[in-house]
């Protein structure tokens, strides 16, 4: 009974060797027959763990998948590895320009630790929901319309069924145009740390439908940071445009 949506978002916790660092989120994502982790450059990098910890960079992150699609309360831990004498995951092609704060991690028999390459394939559906490029959102849609974010603000979340937290925004700034030329768009809502790498979807007001077609939950982009004026925090939010992970994926 629960939509498929719910199934694109994990609980991502970066880990160097044993030690937790950060939690953040991250979304299932495929394109031409690979799969990939999404969530924000600054996550696996551990940006804001090195203001407080030196030294410390992130190995493997850790995230949970349900292994019955009839019973929420099963879930699976699954250990990806990000880092191994060089970055394992993938980085925008422009990143020096456009500063896009998104990576894809592949999901394959390189990053996947242990037994979970063999435990993780048998999983990918319908216990994992992957978004597509079909879902990356091209339609028009309506000025100052309501957006979901999906994700664990301040690590908060239903433990018992590992279901994502939804968040509702507005559209703050107008889509499609890059704020202050970078490829992303500005929300506003309540978003908490930990719902970095969040995805951002349509809720059903906000496209307009082609004569009687509903277009469905279309992905808008990834959530990434907070805006300040100043010390002052705006309510304002950083979503990065979704179709840069196409762009980031077409490098394979």
């Amino acid at each position: 009974m629960v939509n498929p949506i719910h199934f694109t978002t994990t609980k991502v916790d970066v880990y160097s060797g044993n030690e937790h660092l950060e939690r953040a989120t991250g979304f299932f994502f495929s394109h031409n027959n690979h799969k990939y982790l999404v969530t924000n450059k600054h996550v696996v990098e551990c940006e804001r763990t090195r203001m407080f910890r030196e030294n410390k960079k992130a190995d493997n992150v850790r995230i949970i998948t349900h292994t019955d699609k009839n019973d929420c309360s099963k879930h699976h831990t699954i250990t990806i590895k990000v880092f191994d004498e060089r970055k394992l995951w993938l980085e925008h092609p422009s990143i020096e320009e456009n500063g896009c704060d998104v990576v894809l991690i592949p999901l394959n028999e390189n990053t996947l630790l242990g037994d979970n390459a063999v435990k993780y394939y048998p999983l990918s559906s319908p216990k994992i929901t992957f978004v597509g490029q079909d879902l990356v959102n091209d339609f028009p849609l309506n000025e100052f319309g309501n957006l979901a974010v999906l994700g664990y603000p301040l690590g908060f979340y239903d433990k018992f069924n590992n279901l994502p937290i939804s968040r509702r925004v507005t559209i703050a700034s107008p889509y499609k145009v890059k704020f202050n030329n970078k490829p992303y768009f500005l929300v506003d809502g309540n978003l908490q740390p930990g719902m970095s790498g969040s995805p951002v979807f349509c809720t059903p007001h906000t496209l307009f439908k082609e004569g009687n077609r509903d277009e469905g939950s279309k992905l808008f982009g990834v959530y990434s940071a907070h805006k300040y004026a100043g010390s002052q925090p705006l309510n304002l939010h950083v979503i990065w445009y979704a179709d840069l992970l196409v762009e980031i994926a077409n490098q394979v």
